[in-house]
């Protein structure tokens, strides 16, 4: 017998390396976009103390407003003096101001929240130790060189000479 007359068989087809099918290279794809897009947005936190010193304008919920001074004591820290009961040193942490050192021992739970480029007193002691409630306070920052006026808690605004 003649092999040549004999039917042949096809050879078996070749799979190639880059032979997928539609699913399988849909989810590579999905895969590597899913990769690369939280890849390139990530960047670690970083903390930036805002310069704070300087003249500010503290505005209380009764209307009386009064000049109040920030010192940067460096590690994030600052001294706010000229309002009274709530003066004192303050550590600057996320978005907010909170009293370290009170002038007044009474006023421990004092935090200030920025927004919309001021300083709101957001929270403060419980039971109003002091009678009076300040929650609402706002800090403003005043230009620098103008004629602001200039408060006592006695005698309220007065004009600087």
């Amino acid at each position: 017998m003649n092999d040549s007359l004999q039917p042949q068989t096809p050879p078996a087809p070749r799979r190639s390396l880059f032979r997928f099918s539609l699913k399988t290279l849909l989810l590579v794809v999905t895969l590597i976009a899913v990769y690369l897009a939280g890849r390139g947005k990530w960047q670690p936190e970083t903390t930036t103390t805002p310069t704070l010193a300087g003249t500010w304008q503290a505005t209380f919920p009764a209307g009386a407003k009064w000049t109040v001074t920030v010192k940067d004591l460096g590690q994030g820290k600052f001294l706010i003096g000229g309002m009274g009961v709530l003066s004192g040193v303050y550590k600057h942490k996320d978005d907010q101001l909170v009293v370290v050192t009170p002038s007044d021992p009474r006023m421990t739970g004092l935090v200030w929240t920025w927004d919309d480029n001021r300083w709101t007193l957001s929270a403060e002691t419980p039971g109003t130790p002091t009678g009076s409630s300040y929650v609402g306070t706002i800090l403003a920052p005043l230009p620098v060189g103008t004629g602001v006026p200039v408060a006592t808690p006695a005698t309220g605004p007065i004009a600087r000479p």
